[in-house]
């Protein structure tokens, strides 16, 4: 890769390291051993995902703690992950991720602890209180070791294959995370009683961590590669605050930070939802819950081929476009076969589309010795936006239980993030630049919108119109001299 601030390539950088055939056999090992991993950190991050805020709600958690529980839990992940970036100048990329997950896979057990706890009518007023402060405790630990992972796979997986593996490796680990949830499931739903129904949900944390411990120790076998963090490489956070408005991977990330905000405003909110309001069983909540994620397994590979082939932005605007739909479906259909074939369907594709487009992006976007960083303040920024919205969708909600008669609240904090979600990608999502030569794509059609006012409380939009083709990268971009980042602006505007 050419470092755009020097024009050299990486392999004349004094602390580039020539690749040998030995490095190459070890670099296909750690792919084939990082689908494995990632099969078990798929068990436990889908356990996590689809059975802690229950476990939180048997334990008499409100709906006002699982929103400031969630947007906790998206802020400490910045901090986290510009510590790990740090750590990385000092300590080897694996040291550093392998501890994180050690310690994360060591706080699981002391959250089941709390189910006990309750049982025993110990501290059960301030069990909530715990259970957020051990969760932000996991997610920490878990942030600390993201840039290392980041930069060692980075480093790993050639850039031709990149969409294809990730697609690949996303689909196994994805068909592991949802076996073992299902068959967490239908156990779940066979205990009888509020107290079985508890033992059951601590037991389930118990084996996210047993998960995790397992991708900690083949994490342990992964090839890191002779990596040295240059002084000229540090970039100051100023400097990549100052540069969003100006770049390409500016907008990106603008684009990226205002979704995740928008969607954060109601993400706490579905399964509250599905298991109070609707009255779900467990065994129901998870199809439904996880009927994205199958949609998912089809259409990864997809994604992956055509990433590749047509360039990252191309898919980003397919999914982009899908994302407002979501909630918005949600507010209309409350039978679970309905909410699979309509918001699920849009969910698992738009949602794969639009993560592993991003995921795929950075990697393009950013050179291997410039990752750590860039890769903490991009997840900062979108850190703060997710602890921003929780606290929105959470104030949403208490206003709308409070005055709104006519609705349930959820419902409503559904239809604005439906409405914020389409505001974030109007505005930004035109202004993201594909940065690597691909073919021209087939005619799809991804919309936009121009002129986007707001006045007096009302949002105007007017110019709708399609946005039919993505150019190949050199119709687009001046790749700019900041960082070894293609940042891809326009000196004049271009018209597509």
């Amino acid at each position: 890769m050419i470092d755009q601030a020097t024009g050299e390539s990486d392999a004349s950088r004094p602390d580039a390291v020539e690749v040998q055939p030995g490095d190459a056999l070890a670099k296909q090992r750690t792919m084939r051993l990082s689908i494995i991993e990632g099969s078990f950190w798929s068990v436990m991050q889908t356990l996590n995902d689809n059975y802690l805020v229950p476990f939180g709600l048997s334990i008499n958690m409100t709906l006002a703690e699982v929103g400031f529980m969630n947007a906790l839990a998206g802020l400490i992940p910045s901090a986290g992950q510009v510590w790990g970036a740090m750590l990385m100048e000092r300590r080897r990329r694996k040291a550093v991720l392998v501890a994180g997950v050690v310690l994360q896979a060591s706080l699981y057990p002391l959250v089941a602890l709390l189910g006990i706890l309750f049982l025993a009518h110990v501290v059960v007023s301030v069990l909530p209180i715990i259970l957020i402060v051990l969760y932000s405790g996991i997610v920490l630990a878990n942030a600390v070791g993201s840039p290392a992972w980041f930069s060692m796979m980075g480093d790993v997986v050639p850039e031709s294959i990149r969409g294809r593996y990730f697609s690949k490796r996303n689909s196994i680990t994805t068909l592991v995370g949802l076996i073992g949830t299902l068959a967490v499931a239908f156990v779940v739903n066979a205990m009888h009683g509020s107290n079985m129904v508890i033992i059951a949900l601590a037991l389930v944390l118990v084996v996210a961590a047993g998960s995790r411990y397992v991708s900690a120790s083949l994490l342990t076998k992964h090839y890191d590669a002779p990596f040295t963090i240059d002084k000229s490489d540090h970039v100051g956070i100023r400097q990549f605050f100052r540069e969003l408005p100006k770049s390409n991977f500016g907008h990106f990330t603008l684009l990226v930070a205002l979704v995740n905000f928008a969607q954060m405003v109601a993400s706490p909110y579905f399964t509250p939802y599905m298991i109070v309001d609707l009255h779900f069983d467990y065994v129901t909540y998870a199809v439904v819950n996880l009927s994205s994620s199958f949609i998912a397994l089809v259409v990864y590979p997809l994604v992956g081929k055509y990433s590749d082939r047509f360039g990252n932005v191309l898919m980003l605007r397919v999914g982009a476009v899908m994302i407002p739909l979501i909630p918005l479906f949600w507010a209309f259909f409350t039978n679970p076969v309905e909410i699979i074939l309509v918001p699920q369907v849009l969910s698992g594709v738009g949602w794969t589309m639009f993560n592993l487009a991003t995921f795929n992006f950075v990697f393009d976007s950013i050179e291997p010795h410039k990752r750590g960083y860039f890769l903490a303040y991009y997840n900062m920024l979108i850190g703060i936006c997710v602890f921003a919205g929780g606290l929105v969708g959470a104030l949403l909600f208490q206003f709308a239980a409070a005055v709104i008669s006519f609705m349930n609240p959820i419902l409503f904090v559904f239809l604005l993030s439906a409405l914020l979600r389409g505001v974030s990608v109007a505005a930004f999502l035109p202004g993201v630049k594909e940065i690597r030569p691909v073919e021209h794509a087939p005619h799809l059609p991804v919309f936009r919108f121009r002129n986007l006012t707001m006045a007096k409380g009302f949002i105007e939009v007017s110019g709708f119109e399609h946005w039919y083709r993505a150019r190949p990268a050199h119709d687009h971009v001046a790749t700019s001299h900041h960082w070894g980042v293609h940042w891809g602006f326009h000196k004049k505007p271009v018209k597509d």
